[in-house]
């Protein structure tokens, strides 16, 4: 590390009454070489890594269960891999709608087409609940009390 001279002035201060000026400091300053990076050096990954990341995130795997397969920090993972993550897990969603939708076709499955319906075009089941031609519910409460005599004697 180098060392450098910084000269800086000192401004008027007052002193019983009186104004003073300071002379211009010299303080020695540590300057750093800008190559140089503090800490520990990042983690490099590797190629099979890397594609290793892609599938388990395609696969619906979470950060920490991805980074612990890797070797990483779950932290490190998501520095690193965010934009391979998110792009991941988005091809995931599209793979699964798709799958759903030719399934829903070819099969004729009313489960399906009444599930992407309730997904897709917010679909509800509406449960109606009323009474004989559309009036309140009556129903009837029978409440029996029953009384034990305590043989205190």
């Amino acid at each position: 590390m180098g060392v450098a001279k910084r000269k800086h002035s000192v401004a008027k201060s007052k002193q019983k009454g009186r104004k003073k000026t300071a002379k211009a400091k010299t303080r020695k300053v540590l300057v750093r070489p800008v190559s140089k990076k503090l800490g520990r050096p990042e983690k490099q990954f590797t190629r099979y890594q890397i594609t290793k990341i892609g599938k388990l995130a395609f696969q619906g795997c979470q950060n920490r269960t991805i980074a612990t397969i890797i070797g990483c920090e779950h932290h490190t993972l998501k520095k690193h891999f965010y934009p391979l993550l998110s792009k991941k897990r988005a091809e995931r969603k599209a793979w699964l709608r798709d799958v759903q939708c030719v399934r829903a076709v070819k099969d004729s499955s009313s489960a399906m087409i009444i599930f992407l319906g309730k997904n897709e075009l917010d679909q509800v089941d509406k449960h109606e609940v009323g009474g004989t031609d559309g009036g309140p519910i009556e129903f009837n409460v029978n409440v029996t009390k029953t009384y034990k005599k305590n043989d205190e004697s």
